[in-house]
């Protein structure tokens, strides 16, 4: 039975902090692509992909990614994610602050022959300065 484009991405999210790299990049294209608008970085091929989210997981081990909201678009799939862990190593631009944090972020699939081809994400480059998504303060004066 074929998996639906949101079972995919469902299971996408499901690999951190834990899955496989050769797992998670089989489910892309051979020439799939993952844009990371936050870093401006762009990977391209599963070699660079596995490299791209194994080095996360390092250095994020305890990062989750809970799916939020999802939508079908003629193009594939839109989806938020509610984003978590602790940086205890640092990334080549981005040192670690080895407290927890929590980030909204969105992702865009675009899917080839019932593999995703195409992942863009994006969310804060300053994740680890926020504060908790609950305690945001909403309160606006003028």
């Amino acid at each position: 039975m074929e998996q639906s484009q949101l079972d995919i991405v469902k299971k996408w999210a499901s690999f951190f902090p834990s899955g496989s790299p050769q797992d998670f990049t089989a489910l892309f294209t051979p020439d799939g692509e993952w844009i990371d608008h936050a870093f401006g970085l762009h990977r391209k091929g599963r070699g660079a992909l596995e490299v791209h989210f194994a080095r996360w997981v390092e250095c994020v081990p305890n990062f989750t990614m809970e799916l939020q909201r999802h939508w079908a678009v003629p193009e594939g799939v839109v989806a938020t994610y509610h984003g978590r862990g602790t940086m205890e190593k640092d990334l080549p631009s981005l040192k670690a602050g080895g407290r927890p944090f929590e980030f909204q972020g969105v992702v865009w699939f675009r899917f080839r022959d019932g593999l995703i081809k195409t992942v863009e994400e994006t969310y804060t480059r300053a994740f680890q300065e926020l504060p908790p998504l609950g305690s945001y303060d909403y309160v606006f004066k003028l």
